[in-house]
């Protein structure tokens, strides 16, 4: 019995490391989980092919313990590989519905500001709590951020030291638990340039540095914006006057700057980008 034992796993330890790369080709999903599945099974016949041949290797010889733990190693080497892709996986999709959630957020300012330009002849930009909440642009946004859950995301007090203003954009989506949830922690302007880098933690930035690229930041995309402004209410440059009845340039006030959404999770209260 040791015999078609050790023989069946070292065939099944093969054939689960040939299937796996026929998906590193094709890209079918199927055939992953039919190479994990072939792996275990191969390990359920391994232990006890090792267990018989070792007992009966003076009848059988030891070629066949040393086939049994061929097929053994092949097994269990395409497991812990194979654990450690779909960990990875799971992190970029993680990491994806962060990015979704940052593009969301983006156009919902977009239309927000818009909609401020049309009525009041001068747009303005929203914290994070005034967005969520609105029912024509916040919508589609809350429902993200409930349900991906993932991400934990807030409004940055301060571009390279100065405080967030209404006529600015400042928006940070960090993994609610490290590497489990993804590495990157993104960052947004009202450029709609998305920056990412990996702070080694989750962690809210709480300052976005002016130039980003020197901080180490990765450029990730540009989200373009799908609103149509008036001429005269586009955003202002740093230190633009924000909308309201004192007409001094101030830092938006409507709610505390920094509050993240989306479960706190992420570790630390804020941090510099740098």
């Amino acid at each position: 019995m040791g015999r078609p034992l050790a023989v069946a796993t070292l065939v099944l330890g093969a054939a689960s490391v040939m299937v796996a790369a026929g998906f590193f080709a094709i890209g079918w999903l199927e055939l992953i989980l039919l190479s994990f599945a072939i792996a275990a099974v191969g390990l359920a016949l391994g232990i006890p092919a090792l267990v018989v041949t070792y007992i009966q290797r003076a009848r059988m010889g030891r070629r066949y313990i040393g086939i049994a733990v061929v097929g053994l190693m092949l097994c269990i080497s395409y497991l812990s590989v194979g654990l450690t892709a779909f960990w990875e996986m799971g992190c970029n999709i993680a990491e994806e519905n962060g990015l979704a959630v940052v593009r969301t957020y983006v156009d919902a300012e977009y239309g927000y500001y818009s909609h401020q330009a049309i009525l009041a002849g001068r747009g303005q930009y929203a914290p994070l709590s005034a967005i969520v909440g609105d029912p024509v642009y916040g919508t589609a946004l809350a429902s993200l951020i409930r349900r991906t859950g993932t991400y934990v995301c807030g409004d940055c007090a301060r571009i390279d030291g100065k405080a967030v203003t209404s006529q600015e954009m400042a928006f940070c989506a960090t993994p609610r638990k490290y590497h489990r949830y993804g590495r990157k922690t993104f960052v947004v302007q009202a450029d709609g340039v998305v920056w990412a880098k990996d702070l080694g933690c989750s962690r809210m930035v709480d300052d976005i540095p002016a130039t980003p690229a020197m901080a180490g930041w990765t450029r990730v995309e540009v989200i373009p914006n799908r609103f149509e402004v008036p001429a005269g209410a586009k955003p202002g440059a740093r230190g633009a006057i924000p909308v309201g009845a004192s007409g001094s340039s101030e830092p938006r006030g409507q709610e505390p700057r920094g509050q993240s959404l989306g479960v706190s999770g992420a570790s630390g209260s804020g941090a510099s980008g740098s």
